[in-house]
């Protein structure tokens, strides 16, 4: 399950380091607009909004790609894995994934310290950044001002601070919320497999009861019924050309009777002409055993 690992290692990765950068990474170009962060006591710098749109365009491009890969490999395993390794598989992965959807829970709300994605401006940046921003807003907007009191209803939202991080705050914020998303979805595909396995189990479950419980040997059961097809007393499934389909003889007699075999195995002794059926045949022959022909006893 190669694709299912993948996309749970990658749902649960810190993408916001990569909207940072060292002012000593090779990669840092001054020409580039950077806005000085201090994330987890280390002064570092976020790329601009426009970078940090794109990077997130990408990696949630990455993880759909891994999503769709790890729902189409449980499901083709669905379609041919035993049942109970599939089911232990699918709970294992449940628990694992609800693992990382606590996590990226934590993440939503980027103001907030339990999130990996949290950050603050730089003080010397955000305090000059503020000053400024506080004498443009007495300048421009004393009207609104009345007994130093600022009537918040009439005040334009034209903070150019305020707005960036407003922007920045739902643009990163997207990122573990599209994650949480995707990662709630397969959540879903999963809960669907695991109730479809159960069904799939209790179906199987009651057609065993309905079948006929064989306490004897498969070769013992393959070549009495094969006989039984040639002598006529079993309209066995034909082919176009008149010849015995033992491959849906098999499957026939698999689903009737409860018995340790697999329908291949079954299939060699239904053909009383093969080799294995001719030497149960001749154990058969030393303790008498016969069946008249259909006619006979007709």
């Amino acid at each position: 399950m190669k694709s299912t690992a993948k996309f749970l290692k990658a749902l649960s990765q810190n993408y916001y380091l990569e909207f940072l950068i060292d002012i000593d990474d090779d990669k840092f170009d001054i020409s580039q607009e950077y806005t000085p962060v201090i994330y987890k006591n280390k002064s570092l710098y976020e790329f601009d909004v426009v970078k940090i749109q794109s990077l997130i365009k990408n990696i949630l491009s990455t993880i759909y790609e891994l999503y769709f890969k790890a729902k189409s490999e449980i499901y083709l395993e669905f379609s041919k894995t035993e049942y109970n390794d599939l089911e232990n598989f699918v709970t294992f992965t449940i628990k694992a994934l609800k693992v990382n959807l606590s996590l990226l829970k934590n993440d939503f709300y980027i103001d907030d310290e339990k999130s990996r994605y949290y950050s603050k401006f730089d003080e010397y940046f955000i305090s000059v950044s503020l000053s400024q921003a506080y004498n443009n807003f007495l300048k421009e907007n004393h009207s609104f001002i009345k007994d130093g009191n600022i009537d918040v209803s009439k005040v334009p939202f034209d903070d150019e601070l305020r707005l960036y991080s407003t922007y920045r705050f739902k643009l990163v914020s997207l990122l573990p919320f599209s994650l949480f998303n995707i990662g709630n979805t397969f959540l879903n595909d999963l809960y669907e497999l695991e109730e479809a396995i159960v069904n799939h189990k209790n179906n199987e479950q009651t057609i065993n009861d309905l079948k006929i419980s064989w306490d004897s040997r498969a070769a013992h059961l393959g070549y009495i019924m094969g006989v039984l097809a040639d002598l006529e007393f079993i309209n066995a499934p034909r082919r176009q050309n008149g010849e015995i389909n033992y491959t849906q003889f098999a499957k026939q007699v698999y689903n009737v009777f409860d018995v340790k075999t697999t329908e291949s195995t079954l299939c060699k002794y239904l053909n009383t002409s093969t080799e294995k059926a001719q030497e149960t045949e001749r154990n058969f022959n030393k303790a008498s055993f016969n069946i008249p022909h259909k006619k006979e006893v007709n």
